[in-house]
């Protein structure tokens, strides 16, 4: 992403009046095998209700192209409220809700195949062997041809707040047919106080942060449920965040100190999933990720700061 390429100005989430301030912006470049597959673009809302949103809007190409929409509503103590979470891949769009009611939560999730007019503008289908589960780096986007789709307005998603599943991102740009919906499915999970909304960004170890109040050398195991990609489904993963200590961004001297924390994770079940080492990241000291790695199949993969703007 050039400097010039300002997606920023995308969130104009200010406009809403569920919104009373902007708590912080940003993106991410992401980057695999060393070289950059996307970016991400974000945003995180203070509102009226004394609760929190968190937008994030992903555009990545590995392992082939595919596009990402996330909003997560948090309480005033950021524990998870409601997490929507949108993907296109294969010429379909998958939809996942994920309603955290008492000791429940209540997942619904849609699939529908994209018109013909939006699927010519998009990747080849996405290999389902190919795509990883568990914690993801940040979501990314690359430059837009002339044949593109526009990126979506991140203000759209606080328009409509109905019980519809799809609510937060449909707009007139970018439309999946209903008349080709053939899968709805609905589970109920039990929800606790150590259980975490995990999903493909960054931005959800700022979440962690936020509730756990790791002090340095501490450690806090939570039971995390992430929507499978491409499908959305639930999987559910046992994670162990631990604070290693505080250092420069990626232990380089010349960057801003730091506390690095390191991510272990365990799937339940009996699900493969793709192989990949304990996840490092460096947070500053709003909690804001700052930067990511870890080896998926032995290959490096992470995200890192583009430009990010802390407004409290």
């Amino acid at each position: 992403m050039s400097d010039s390429d300002s997606h920023l100005d995308d969130i104009r989430l200010d406009q809403s009046n569920r919104i009373a301030r902007r708590v912080a912006h940003g993106a991410y470049r992401i980057l695999h095998a060393h070289r950059v597959v996307g970016d991400e673009v974000w945003g995180i809302f203070g509102m009226f209700s004394g609760g929190y949103r968190l937008l994030t809007e992903i555009e990545q190409d590995w392992p082939v192209p595919h596009q990402q929409r996330i909003c997560l509503d948090l309480d005033s103590h950021w524990q998870p409220k409601t997490l929507w979470v949108q993907l296109d891949a294969e010429g379909e769009r998958h939809n996942a809700k994920f309603t955290v009611a008492g000791s429940v939560v209540s997942i619904n999730i849609q699939q529908a195949a994209l018109q013909a007019d939006d699927q010519s503008a998009r990747a080849p289908k996405v290999s389902r062997s190919q795509v990883q589960v568990g914690l993801q780096p940040a979501g990314s986007s690359t430059t837009h041809s002339a044949g593109q789709p526009a990126r979506i307005l991140l203000d759209r998603a606080t328009v409509q707040e109905d019980e519809a599943l799809t609510s937060p991102f449909d707009n007139n740009r970018i439309q999946a047919s209903t008349a080709t919906r053939r899968t709805t499915n609905r589970v109920r999970l039990p929800f606790g106080a150590a259980t975490h909304l995990d999903f493909a960004s960054a931005l959800s170890n700022f979440i962690v942060l936020q509730r756990a109040d790791l002090p340095l050398r501490g450690a806090i195991c939570l039971d995390a449920i992430v929507p499978r990609l491409p499908e959305l489904t639930p999987l559910r993963i046992e994670q162990t965040y631990t604070c290693e200590g505080e250092e420069p961004l990626r232990g380089d001297p010349a960057r801003p100190l730091t506390r690095r924390y390191q991510i272990t994770e365990s799937q339940q079940g009996n699900t493969p999933a793709a192989v990949t080492t304990p996840t490092i990241f460096w947070a500053d000291e709003h909690g804001i990720v700052l930067a990511q790695e870890l080896k998926i199949n032995g290959e490096p993969h992470g995200c890192e700061m583009a430009r990010y703007t802390w407004l409290g």
